[in-house]
This record gives C-alpha cells, sequence and structure tokens, in this order.
C-alpha cells in the first residue's frame, strides 16, 4: 500500500521521560505471524527516522495505559481512498489480533493562519467526525482549504472505529 508506512524492525526508542518497546499488535502480526501480504503496509525505517508526533502523544498515553503496546503508522498521502484502505488494513489487523485495541490519531489542524479563522475552519472541519461522516470532514476541509495535518490518518481511524460499532465520536 503505497504511502502508509510501518518500522521495518520492532524498533526501541527513548523519550525525555520513558523508554518506549514497539512490541505492537499491528508490528507482531506483520513479523511473527506474516501476514505483511494480507495487511500490503510498506515497512520503512527510513520515514520513521524523523517523527516527532510519537514524542507529543506518548507520554499522555502512557500515563493513561502504562502497559500500552503501539504500533505507529505513517500516512504520507492524505486523500480518501488511502484513508479507506489504511482503515480497512487495521480493521483486518484488529480482528485478527482479537484484543481490545484503541486507536490514536492526531493533529494540530491548521498552521500559519490566524487564531480566529483556524478555530473556526478546524471546528467546521471537525464537526462532522462527531457522526463519524467521514466524506463530510473531506468536503469541508477542501472547501476551507483548512491546512491540517494528519487529516488522513484522522479519517481512517475515525472510520475503524465505526466499522467496529462505534456511532458517534466525543
Amino acid at each position: 500500500m503505497q504511502g502508509i508506512f510501518i518500522p521495518g524492525r520492532l524498533p526501541h526508542r527513548r523519550f525525555p521521560l520513558f523508554h518506549l518497546t514497539f512490541q505492537a499488535l499491528l508490528l507482531l502480526l506483520v513479523h511473527l505471524i506474516g501476514v505483511v501480504e494480507l495487511l500490503d503496509i510498506e515497512t520503512d525505517e527510513f520515514s520513521h527516522r524523523d517523527e516527532h508526533s510519537l514524542e507529543v502523544q506518548m507520554p499522555f498515553i502512557k500515563y493513561r495505559f502504562p502497559r500500552a503496546r503501539i504500533a505507529p503508522v505513517m500516512m504520507g498521502q492524505q486523500d480518501y481512498a488511502s484513508a479507506i484502505r489504511l482503515a480497512e488494513k487495521i480493521g483486518t489487523a484488529i480482528k485478527l489480533a482479537k484484543r481490545d485495541v484503541r486507536i490514536v490519531a492526531s493533529s494540530d489542524f491548521s498552521h500559519y493562519v490566524q487564531e480566529e479563522k483556524a478555530k473556526k475552519d478546524d471546528l467546521y472541519a471537525i464537526e462532522p467526525l462527531t457522526s463519524l461522516n467521514v466524506p463530510e470532514f473531506y468536503h469541508r476541509i477542501e472547501e476551507r482549504d483548512v491546512s491540517a495535518c494528519g487529516y488522513g490518518p484522522i479519517a481512517a481511524m475515525v472510520t475503524v472505529c465505526g466499522k467496529l460499532g462505534a456511532k458517534t465520536v466525543m
């Protein structure tokens, strides 16, 4: 699956407050059970090397879920079709894992715009996600040219949650 990457091995990573080992379900499935062809997600060390979003999210995740294991996924192409394909892959991995899984996707949304415009546009774009309406989320991002990063993984996460039975997002 082009434009979506996981680390090629189970790396260790040091953060300012903790040490993390990626022993996550998706990585374990890919490497131990050999479902790389089934999931069709590229492994790529280089793309993960300088990624800093984990440094932002992991303190919160580790505080709330101290024994959490994670599977970092990076998504280069943010288009709707790529998000839906990624959602299908994650959904497949979750079903194969037969375990309780949480999905985290994040964005700091608008970049380099005035605060008032950022707040107005971001809330406008986010609103359809509360009812799992991913096509409308994409429509609104395009309509207002919202400069959000990471909207593809957010769309994938919301799609997976809907497939797993969620009706709304808080």
